[in-house]
């Protein structure tokens, strides 16, 4: 077996990084290590740049999310399910249902030539959580076909305002192992609106990739396990809204929609009450849907009896910001300040807004958390 000489002068991935990561701590002329500190920082929070810098652009997004999470569970993947579950799929729901406060998730996972139901789609992390308890072993070969139906299948009942979106993780499998024909289900998916969205860990496959451009979404290969994780990470914007096109190829414009939903009212009468959505005694505030009066025990939700979308104040609010998001801070060195926010740190970013000077720390828990700028807030 021949080596190539410059290849294995690099050495592996993390050793590269690590590598890097020491050559910048260089004393300045006063003998402190702050500003390359800084700088690993900023090399650390990529993603978070490069998300701001998406938001830049203002377009109709999608608030109202249905999203199924489809699982490589094949015997190819069995040596990732762990690292699948725990560094992956449960940070990501917590993730995602923070973020997308009026969305809902479903879990699929494709094992022995089937596609079998982990979770339906649902707002209640504990219903995910509780269901990948109880999955399989991985087993036998992937059957993408299978999967992507049953996913289909299961977002079919999403009404026109809501998205409809699938992110198949490809974690193990090279091949698929289908009965029907595959290169059929690409059209299938566009003509019902449902965007696909794929990672692959080690490679990926040519029919995935006609998938993704297929139905406008996004397909990737990542570099490694960080890189995997980063790339899901960007699935928790809300995608813009698909645009449907004219026989000549030019763009359509959507329909705008009046999304009715319903605010209810909360009661604390626990006496022998059982949840319209689970069927079992509520422990905690019910809410009463304001048009059938059936009473569920979390938000939000679809009402099981009447289908109305059932929501809090609050969960509105958090989402406002994916459609008017903070602008980036800008890198601003003139002059040395403490940071507005915290006052424990020298500032390098500054707000195009209101000049208030931020340091790094605080600049990325108002743009991933805050979602306010608090000089903005006191100047309003």
């Amino acid at each position: 077996m021949e080596f190539d000489d410059e290849l294995v002068g690099k050495g592996f991935t993390w050793e590269q990084e690590y590598e890097q990561s020491w050559t910048l701590l260089k004393e300045d002329a006063e003998g402190s290590l702050q500003p390359a500190l800084e700088l690993l920082l900023q090399r650390q929070s990529q993603y978070l740049q490069r998300r701001r810098t998406a938001f830049e652009v203002s377009v109709r997004r999608g608030l109202m999310r249905h999203v199924v999470l489809l699982l490589d569970w094949s015997l190819g993947a069995r040596d990732t399910t762990s690292w699948t579950l725990n560094q992956v799929v449960k940070p990501f729901i917590n993730k995602y249902l923070e973020e997308n406060p009026l969305g809902q998730l479903g879990i699929l996972f494709m094992r022995d030539g089937l596609a079998s139901v982990c979770s339906g789609l649902s707002a209640n992390r504990n219903d995910h959580e509780t269901a990948l308890l109880n999955l399989y072993e991985p087993k036998g070969d992937m059957s993408l076909q299978n999967g992507l139906m049953a996913a289909q299948a299961m977002l079919s009942h999403v009404p026109s305002h809501g998205t409809r979106e699938i992110i198949f993780l490809q974690t193990g499998a090279f091949s698929t192992n289908d009965a029907g024909n595959l290169l059929s289900l690409p059209s299938d998916l566009q003509k019902s609106k449902v965007r696909v969205n794929a990672i692959a860990l080690w490679g990926t496959m040519d029919i995935v990739l006609r998938m993704t451009e297929k139905t406008g979404g996004k397909h990737a290969v990542a570099l490694d396990d960080r890189n995997f994780i980063e790339l899901l990470e960007e699935q928790l914007a809300p995608p813009p809204v698909l645009l449907r096109l004219r026989g000549n190829g030019a763009a359509l414009a959507e329909p705008s929609y009046l999304v009715p939903m319903g605010f209810p009212n909360i009661s604390f009468d626990l006496n022998n009450v059982l949840c319209a959505c689970h069927g079992t005694p509520i422990k905690s505030p019910l809410h009463e849907c304001p048009r059938c009066k059936s009473v569920v025990c979390q938000l939000p939700i679809d009402c099981p009896v009447c289908h109305l979308t059932l929501v809090a104040a609050p969960h509105l609010a958090r989402s406002y910001h994916h459609l008017f998001p903070i602008p980036p801070f800008t890198e601003n060195y003139d002059k040395e300040d403490m940071c507005y926010s915290c006052e424990a740190s020298e500032s390098r970013l500054s707000c195009p807004h209101c000049r208030k000077r931020f340091c790094i720390d605080c600049d990325a828990f108002i743009h991933e958390q805050l979602h306010n700028c608090p000089g903005c807030l006191i100047i309003n």
